[in-house]
C-alpha cells in the first residue's frame, strides 16, 4: 500500500471513530476524546516514524493530537448538532487530519532533503493550525475554569501550535532557539489579548474566533518576520484583519 493511501486509511478509521463519540455511555465521551487523540498521534507516528528524531517527535506529531482533541470535544460541548451539521463537521475533521498528516509527511522529508512541495505544505499546515485554535479556545470557554486557568491553557495551546509552525520556517535547518522565543512572545501576547477581551460580554463562540483570528495575525507576523519577507502592506492587512474581527463581533 502507497503512503497516501495509508494516509487515507488511517483518516477514514479516525473519522469514523469520532463519529462513535456522541453515542457513547456519557461517563466515557471524554475519556473516549483523549483516547481518540492519542490514536490520532500514533497514527500519525506510524505514518511518519520514518526520518522522525529529536525534537521532530513534538513538531511533527503534536497538532494531529490537539486537532482531534478540540474536534472531539466540540462534539461533546454542542450534542444538538443536527445531522447535517454533524456530517459536515465530520467531513472538515476529515479534510483536515488528511492535510495535517500529508504537510507533516513533507516537512519530514524536506528536513532530509529538498522537496518541491514544501511550499504548499508550508501552506496548509499554517491554516489548519490556525483553524486548530477554533475548537480547543471554544471548548475551554464552555468549561470555564475562571481567568488564571483558562490564561494558563490558552498560553499552553498558543505556545504549542505556534512552535510547530514557525519550526516549518527552517527546514531543512535547525534554529529551535528563535523558534523557542518567537513562541513564547506569540503565546504571551495572545494571553494579554484574551484577558483583555474577558472584560467584554462576549458568547463562546465569538470569543473563542475573535482569539483565533488575533492567533492568526500575531502567528502570521511571526512567520513573516522569521522569513525577513515581512512588508508594510503585511502589516497594514494584519491590522486591517483585526480591525474586522473586532468590527464584526461587537456589532453583531
Amino acid at each position: 500500500m502507497s503512503k497516501r493511501n495509508r494516509f487515507l486509511l488511517f483518516t477514514i478509521v479516525l473519522t469514523f471513530l469520532l463519529t462513535l463519540v456522541p453515542i457513547a455511555p456519557k461517563v466515557w465521551q471524554f475519556p473516549a476524546v483523549i483516547a481518540l487523540a492519542v490514536t490520532a498521534v500514533l497514527f500519525a507516528l506510524l505514518n511518519l516514524f520514518e526520518f522522525l528524531e529529536g525534537i521532530e517527535f513534538f513538531t511533527l506529531l503534536a497538532m494531529a493530537g490537539l486537532l482531534t482533541l478540540g474536534m472531539g470535544a466540540t462534539l461533546l460541548h454542542f450534542p444538538n448538532f443536527s445531522l447535517a451539521f454533524r456530517i459536515v463537521f465530520y467531513g472538515i475533521f476529515f479534510v483536515l487530519y488528511y492535510t495535517t498528516i500529508l504537510s507533516m509527511n513533507i516537512f519530514n522529508v524536506a528536513n532530509e532533503q529538498p522537496i518541491p512541495l514544501l511550499r504548499a505544505a508550508y501552506t496548509a499546515a499554517f491554516l489548519v493550525t490556525v483553524f486548530c485554535t477554533l475548537p480547543l479556545f471554544t471548548v475551554l470557554y464552555k468549561f470555564y475554569w475562571g481567568l488564571l486557568w483558562d490564561s494558563l491553557v490558552i498560553f499552553a495551546v498558543a505556545f504549542i501550535l505556534s512552535f510547530q509552525s514557525l519550526w516549518t520556517v527552517f527546514l531543512p535547518r535547525e534554529e529551535n532557539r528563535m523558534v523557542f522565543v518567537s513562541s513564547l512572545i506569540v503565546a504571551l501576547i495572545l494571553t494579554e489579548t484574551s484577558i483583555v477581551f474577558s472584560f467584554f460580554p462576549l458568547e463562546t463562540f465569538f470569543r473563542s474566533l475573535t482569539l483565533s483570528a488575533f492567533f492568526y495575525i500575531y502567528l502570521g507576523f511571526a512567520h513573516q518576520h522569521l522569513k525577513k519577507t515581512l512588508t508594510l502592506r503585511n502589516v497594514a492587512e494584519y491590522f486591517l484583519v483585526g480591525i474586522l474581527v473586532v468590527l464584526g463581533v461587537f456589532l453583531y
